[in-house]
């Protein structure tokens, strides 16, 4: 685990039911920053929610960063985002679950 940026990079320890593509994991400690960031955010009416409204914000060229749940089922749903971040230079993190992003 790199404890300098706070980014899980190896699978042990992690908890249950988070999905193989989730990488980079965001482990407690920087989850809780990001989550805390993201209820600042639905405060102020700046977040994009749901793959429909990330895409066409991409699409627009809008910055930011994008905060993906890690125990997404199917993984199908949002397995593009990441791709079409780096293409996009946008920063992204996964959190461990979608239930602390309150979706």
């Amino acid at each position: 685990m790199d404890s300098s940026e706070g980014i899980v990079t190896q699978t042990s320890g992690l908890r249950g039911g988070v999905n193989a593509i989730a990488h980079p994991l965001a482990n407690e400690k920087l989850a809780g920053r990001t989550l805390k960031l993201v209820r600042k955010g639905a405060k102020g009416k700046a977040i994009r929610r749901g793959v429909k409204e990330i895409l066409k914000a991409i699409r627009k060229k809008e910055t930011g960063i994008l905060v993906l749940a890690g125990n997404v089922s199917p993984i199908d749903v949002i397995s593009h985002l990441p791709v079409l971040a780096e293409e996009n230079d946008i920063p992204y993190i996964f959190v461990p679950t979608k239930e602390e992003l309150g979706m």
